[in-house]
């Protein structure tokens, strides 16, 4: 009887001992999210059998300079499963991880899952796809720490995927179109590489009505021209997240757009759409308005007429989504700014004074965008020593440093020869495609664009024409665009010319 007293009593310790790994019976799941709209996902793939606390809620806070709290601190050492965006965006995240020691908690880095580091796009929520692969994730782990929810876990799934429109696991995902679960960056600050003169105020994110759950959720814009885009409120409780985003992957939207300066009209009419992770040139001949456009979607210039989305919003100025690289300008040979500084200036260069915190992000923000184009080796020389392009290396890179999504450039091949515009722009292609960046070119040349760009946006005697090169550069095409006489030729060597609009007799810009 004792023999048996005994075995009993190891197994109940036995028990108890396994109780570490899994939640009792009817006892909530204690999650915590490092950002709010992580936390949003979490809580409606639990729903009751969770708890969910978000650090990170106010849509302007800038997850890099959170400063955390004793009740952060108390949060992440209680918690089960902790969740973390990764990839530098909170890694004040970690070291309360590493603070907080505890056997039973479980971390889900989203980076990791990913297979992303640091230095990529941070913003994973953008991708629908990488959206649907941590919501399942996250049902793991409730399902793992409560196995005896499990049916009820994967019940919340289900449901999370039918309000979504997608089918079961199990069948094709390309069945159904993917809807997009894009929402305003949880308000990391961006400061482009802004040189004019007149143009002076810096890039950071804007305010909007914020959400009663303090997200920002917007539809992208509708693809339909006459409905360039739809705005909703995400519905407060659990299925908020899902139902108020569209089928829609435009990064710019424009119907009807004019520009004026003064009393005259720019171009008028403008009416084209613009997909999230394409590469297209602006071209057209001098005073056309290029820059122009390039302005209004910074926010710079208000349109005359029609309407204007970057992302499904109104466009603003300091739009942190937004990376910008004017025209280049001429650096005196005498500047002694490092080429790295010149690149950190990008990231907090908006701030008075000097640097007293934030100093190892902002190096670390600085680096990866140096190596992404390129230029680490020659960072550290004077800017103003550095060649044209290298230079324009240095331009890009601190266009890149916050990680926008669109990515804006202003005849960045201008004042490089054929061999370097042809690396330029093959650097720009191969970097836009790494970061998933959508991106807009103004220059004078198509020739060296030609191989990679997916549209041309064509501005000529006040008219906006786009499409791909095919269809637009073609003299039956351009001469019925602008009711006129158009000739594109070809020389020897495969270059295209455009012969007959306007002022210019000839412009070598297709």
């Amino acid at each position: 009887m004792g023999r048996w007293a005994v075995l009993l009593v190891g197994f109940l310790l036995c028990s108890a001992c396994g109780g570490a790994a899994s939640v009792q019976s009817g006892t909530a799941i204690t999650v915590v999210a490092g950002e709010n709209f992580w936390g949003s996902i979490a809580a409606q793939l639990g729903g009751s059998k969770v708890t969910v606390q978000s650090v990170v809620t106010d849509p302007n806070a800038d997850p890099h300079e959170y400063e955390s709290s004793s009740s952060d601190a108390r949060a992440f050492a209680e918690a089960r499963l902790v969740i973390l965006n990764g990839a530098g965006y909170d890694s004040w995240g970690q070291k309360l991880l590493d603070a907080n020691k505890a056997t039973n908690r479980r971390v889900l880095n989203i980076a990791e899952l990913l297979g992303k580091k640091q230095g990529d796009n941070p913003h994973f929520w953008y991708d629908p796809s990488y959206v649907t692969r941590i919501a399942d994730e996250i049902t793991s782990h409730y399902k793992s720490i409560d196995p005896a929810d499990a049916t009820y876990f994967d019940q919340q799934r289900l449901q999370v995927r039918r309000r979504r429109g997608q089918r079961p696991a199990g069948r094709r995902s390309g069945e159904v179109p993917k809807p997009d679960f894009r929402q305003s960056d949880q308000g990391a600050r961006l400061q482009r590489a802004d040189l004019d003169r007149g143009d002076d105020e810096h890039q950071i994110a804007g305010h909007l009505a914020s959400h009663p759950e303090r997200r920002r959720v917007r539809d992208a814009s509708a693809r339909e021209p006459i409905v360039p885009g739809l705005a909703a409120q995400a519905a407060a409780g659990p299925r908020g997240w899902i139902e108020v985003f569209r089928l829609s992957n435009l990064a710019i939207s424009a119907h009807d757009l004019a520009a004026t300066y003064g009393t005259r009209t720019v171009w008028s009419r403008a009416t084209f759409d613009i997909e999230a992770g394409s590469f297209t040139a602006i071209l057209g001949p001098n005073g056309s308005g290029k820059t122009t456009l390039i302005r209004t979607i910074l926010g710079r210039l208000a349109p005359s007429a029609g309407k204007l989305e970057v992302f499904g919003r109104t466009p603003r100025r300091g739009d942190p989504t937004i990376g910008y690289v004017p025209q280049r300008p001429v650096f005196d040979p005498e500047l002694s700014i490092r080429g790295r500084d010149f690149v950190e200036l990008g990231f907090d260069g908006h701030r008075w004074g000097v640097r007293l915190v934030g100093r190892a992000r902002a190096a670390a923000a600085a680096e990866a965008s140096l190596e992404a184009v390129g230029a680490v080796d020659y960072s550290d020389q004077p800017l103003g020593r550095l060649s044209g392009g290298e230079q324009q290396r240095m331009l890009l890179a601190q266009a890149l440093v916050g990680s926008p999504r669109l990515l804006l450039m202003d005849e960045p091949l201008s004042y490089l020869d054929v061999r370097n515009q042809r690396a330029m722009v093959q650097l720009i292609r191969d970097v836009a495609r790494r970061r998933e960046l959508t991106v807009l070119l103004i220059a004078h040349d198509v020739n060296p664009l030609l191989p990679h760009i997916d549209h041309v946006l064509y501005m000529a005697a006040g008219k906006v024409s786009m499409g791909t090169p095919a269809e637009i550069i073609t003299t039956e095409r351009l001469s019925e665009i602008y009711s006129s006489p158009v000739e594109v030729v070809r020389d020897s060597r495969g270059r295209v010319f455009v012969v007959g609009l306007e002022e210019e007799a000839s412009h070598p810009h297709g």
